[in-house]
């Protein structure tokens, strides 16, 4: 008798701590999806770093894109003194 009522606690008991688990994960999912995220944008940075810039520049009053290579210095320094904007592509 005794050992009826102590098996159906534990059995309460599991499905609560299942329960909890459960309910963990789902509340720390979005915040993993965003770590994953920032994750895969590191190892992208850090496998394919960028190797140059591309600026809009203006030269005879109209806007032109210029790209330049990053080890560059001092063209990179000419164009950024003389640009508009930075492009995404």
């Amino acid at each position: 008798m005794h050992l009826e009522r102590y098996y159906k606690m534990m059995e309460a008991e599991f499905v609560y701590a299942y329960m909890a688990v459960f309910i963990g994960a789902l509340v720390a999912l979005p915040t993993i999806f965003r770590l994953f995220i920032s994750l895969g944008q590191f190892l992208v940075v850090k496998f394919y770093p960028y190797t140059s810039v591309t600026f809009v520049v203006e030269e005879d009053g109209r806007e032109v894109r210029k790209s330049v290579k990053m080890n560059n210095d001092e063209e990179l320094v000419k164009v950024i003194m003389k640009a508009k904007r930075v492009c995404s592509k």
